[in-house]
């Protein structure tokens, strides 16, 4: 049945799914344990917006092929479509032990590792995807919100920058960077970076919110009484400002 899976590609290819899942169903019919159409029917009921019985197709191949490196990346992406975070991680735990290079699968497991709470984990992949691709920009703006959550500001605003120096245009690691530098407070540089994050994308509301924040804090620190000789300026802000 080479040529009838070789046929469901064409169609799948071209875009004529429909067509595509009864060619796969047809050589299933035939040959039930044919792992690559079962990991293509998954890949086209997918598509057409099946993605329960796409999983169901995709776990078939990955049960008769276990290291079939496109059935365990077609999985991990149904799974995190769905939000099945623990499946997913452990669809993606078994995908790096076949690509222990990939940065991509990586980066996954890191953004995956962080929805179901490990956010050591997280930080671990995501380290490791940037040792492995450190010229994605992704990579860094994922570890620095990661760290964020984590609370090492300091660690996300380093991840932040690199992420910015990489891709220079990219208004929402702007943002980011602007929000870590205002938890420490600095004010007059969280601006520049929401002005610039402004420049990149005018209509940037949280550069905006985070711009009247600047302006808020430093009206507030202008009107708070004088420290006390001795002790140091500054000024404490609970809840949101």
């Amino acid at each position: 049945m080479t040529d009838g899976i070789e046929a469901a590609t064409r169609l799948y290819r071209a875009g004529r799914l429909a067509e595509a899942t009864d060619a796969c169903r047809a050589v299933l019919a035939l040959e039930p344990g044919r792992f690559d159409a079962l990991n293509l029917l998954g890949a086209a009921l997918f598509s057409t917006g099946q993605d329960g019985a796409a999983r169901e197709a995709l776990r078939d191949a990955v049960r008769i092929a276990p290291g079939h490196a496109a059935a365990l990346t077609n999985l991990c992406i149904v799974l995190q479509h769905r939000r099945e975070w623990p499946a997913a991680a452990r669809a993606l735990r078994t995908l790096a032990a076949v690509q222990p290079e990939s940065a991509t699968v990586c980066s996954r497991l890191g953004m995956v590792s962080q929805e179901t709470g490990d956010l050591d984990g997280s930080v671990r992949f995501l380290l490791r995807a940037t040792r492995l691709d450190p010229g994605m920009a992704v990579q860094w703006y994922n570890l620095g919100l990661i760290r964020m959550l984590a609370g090492d500001v300091a660690a996300a605003s380093q991840d932040l920058r690199r992420a910015i120096a990489i891709a220079p245009e990219g208004a929402v690691a702007c943002v980011q960077l602007g929000e870590t530098l205002l938890r420490f407070g600095r004010v007059d540089e969280a601006a520049g970076v929401f002005h610039r994050a402004l420049r990149l994308d005018p209509a940037a509301s949280e550069a905006a919110n985070g711009l009247a924040r600047c302006g808020r804090y430093r009206a507030a620190a202008m009107a708070a009484p004088a420290p006390a000789a001795g002790s140091k300026a500054g000024l404490a802000v609970r809840g949101a400002f």
